[in-house]
């Protein structure tokens, strides 16, 4: 399915994991969707009749998924998609306007709310952990610019980098300098680690609607380390 979307210039997303789980979702009061890989497949089955309760889907990076549509009748088909959602909820307020201004574009409407994104500042609260005196940058989605980052460690020798990433992002680093060191894919309890120990974290990012970054940001305030 997800194959054949694209073929027909479409987005596509986690078919496998929702249509496995197609028959739990059925028995539940309401289907909350926090990831767009989950998110298109189930707003797409909720269009085709296929998902009976009502749909909240949480949009992370929306807009631009749907820029990638290769055709009005994919464009027209998303639209309709989205408008089979309960609400449609982003953490940033430009996302939520971008998603409504789209779908009114294709000649729909759809109700989507921004609501304020956090973590846990508990789990994240300073702890005596050491700190060492290097800058840390975390994080994994699509939008963060770790080039430019290299480009700032290659013009200060004398300054320690880490870049804690996926293994995507550090296969895509093709050089960098004896200055910053690169870990991939570490556990959670690591990465929060790596945030503590740090003298600054920096976060490059390029542009973006859904507010990206947003989560490693708030967790290395809790952290109460500059940013």
């Amino acid at each position: 399915m997800k194959r054949a979307l694209e073929a027909a210039g479409g987005y596509g997303g986690d078919f496998a994991t929702v249509l496995a789980s197609l028959r739990s979702a059925n028995r539940a009061d309401v289907v909350f969707s926090t990831v767009d890989t989950v998110g298109i497949p189930l707003m797409l089955l909720k269009r085709a009749g296929r998902l009976r309760p009502p749909l909240v889907y949480v949009a992370i990076g929306l807009p631009e998924r749907l820029a990638q549509l290769r055709s009005r009748r994919m464009r027209r088909l998303y639209a309709s998609a989205l408008e089979t959602c309960d609400v449609v909820l982003a953490y940033s307020e430009k996302e939520a306007e971008d998603i409504r201004r789209w779908v009114v574009g294709q000649g729909g409407a759809v109700r989507a709310e921004f609501v304020p994104f956090g973590v846990d500042a508990g789990a994240f609260a300073p702890d005596g952990v050491a700190r060492t005196n290097v800058v840390v940058s975390v994080g994994t989605d699509p939008h963060r610019d770790f080039d430019l980052l290299v480009r700032v460690a290659t013009r200060m020798p004398d300054v320690a980098f880490r870049i804690v990433t996926s293994a995507d992002h550090a296969r895509a680093l093709h050089s960098r300098p004896d200055n910053v060191a690169l870990e991939s894919d570490l556990p959670f309890d690591e990465m929060r680690r790596r945030l503590a120990e740090a003298r600054l974290v920096a976060l490059p990012v390029r542009e973006n609607t859904y507010s990206g970054a947003t989560t490693v940001l708030l967790q290395a305030m809790a952290l109460e380390k500059p940013v």
